[in-house]
């Protein structure tokens, strides 16, 4: 009894400061752990930042990162396709672009003058030459094609149609070679050729634009052109990049050269004129309308002037749009340059000193 005594006396004794030790040891033991974790939570973090920026400073052997941004994106390829209409000055811009990119630059139709290229065509062409970054065809048929890769911009210029019918007589009439069109140009007259064109294929000479614009791949021509054909026209158009008349070529060719210094930085498109074949008095519509009754007789010019309804409102659309891209790109502004002309005329007429008052 007096062992348990002296037991329990010395547990009274001794209990409160071994259960302070073991709480401090306790909670010894809890900071070691606390640091412990805060040292491994930041070694790993330090680890993961490392890695991310070896992968960073890491070479992508040509695989890019599916999380890749802009930053690390390379930039895309251009390519620039150019719809040429037969006799709208299409050959001038295609000896601006070879002059201008060289070999990049190529021309691309079939053999077979009524052949139809699909954008699935011209797709598969620039695949199977890469280097390509612009082509010209009379054969594309719109809308503009979409290639992986690839910043595809494209160019179209739309003319007069009245005007376009002799030029094309005249072109014919100057070629070097056996085809139907060519023989019987030199064969004929301009108005015995116009007969014959419409009597064999009406459509070179009928709203050929709206056609040429709205066609697609395996379907024939429509021999009654409607509203729906032009809406589709128009709706194609309005996706090109650089559309505009041949009867405002400079600035249609100064539109195509602040377009494209975008995607090619060096680019110098010449304004020079290539295959002009009727000469420039033919500048008004009055002009050209006067020529061809004079030519074709009434009758025959008022058939004309029926039959190419759609391509002469395409002809104002497109040249509404034209108006709308320069001055959206700041090129040609009308305003500026009037005002610029004022300021040129009142500069010569204060010469001596006389000042012109408004």
């Amino acid at each position: 009894m007096i062992l348990a005594a002296k037991a329990i006396q010395a547990m009274r004794e001794y209990l409160p400061s071994v259960l302070m030790r073991a709480s401090a040891l306790l909670h010894h033991m809890g900071d070691f752990y606390h640091s412990l974790v805060r040292m491994v939570e930041g070694g790993l973090l330090q680890l993961q930042i490392l890695l991310r920026d070896f992968e960073r400073r890491r070479p992508s052997c040509g695989i890019a990162s599916p999380k890749a941004g802009p930053a690390t994106s390379r930039r895309k390829r251009p390519l620039l396709v150019h719809y040429h209409i037969f006799k709208n000055a299409g050959t001038s811009f295609e000896w601006a672009l070879e002059q201008a990119l060289g070999t990049r630059f190529c021309k691309y139709d079939l053999t077979a003058s009524n052949q139809i290229l699909s954008s699935a065509d011209i797709i598969r062409f620039v695949k199977r030459r890469p280097e390509t970054e612009a082509v010209s065809s009379h054969q594309a048929t719109l809308p503009v094609p979409k290639i992986r890769g690839r910043e595809v911009m494209s160019s179209i210029l739309i003319r007069d149609p009245i005007a376009r019918i002799r030029s094309l007589y005249a072109f014919e009439r100057r070629q070097e070679v056996p085809t139907p069109g060519a023989l019987k140009a030199k064969e004929l007259d301009f108005k015995s050729f116009v007969e014959w064109r419409l009597s064999t294929a009406p459509e070179t000479l009928c709203n050929y634009q709206m056609h040429f614009c709205s066609r697609i791949k395996g379907a024939r021509h429509k021999e009654e052109l409607d509203e729906a054909l032009l809406g589709k026209a128009i709706a194609n158009l309005d996706q090109i990049d650089i559309v505009g008349t041949v009867e405002r070529y400079s600035e249609w060719l100064a539109l195509a050269q602040s377009i494209l210094s975008t995607a090619f930085p060096n680019i110098l498109l010449s304004a020079t004129r290539q295959n002009v074949t009727v000469a420039r008095r033919e500048s008004t519509e009055a002009a050209i309308l006067d020529d061809l009754v004079n030519d074709l007789g009434q009758t025959l010019a008022d058939y004309l002037l029926e039959n190419n309804k759609f391509d002469m409102r395409l002809h104002q659309v497109v040249d509404a749009i034209l108006t709308r891209k320069l001055a959206e790109n700041g090129v040609a502004v009308a305003l500026i340059k009037a005002y610029a002309d004022a300021c040129e005329c009142l500069s010569q007429k204060s010469v001596g000193g006389s000042r012109v008052e408004f």
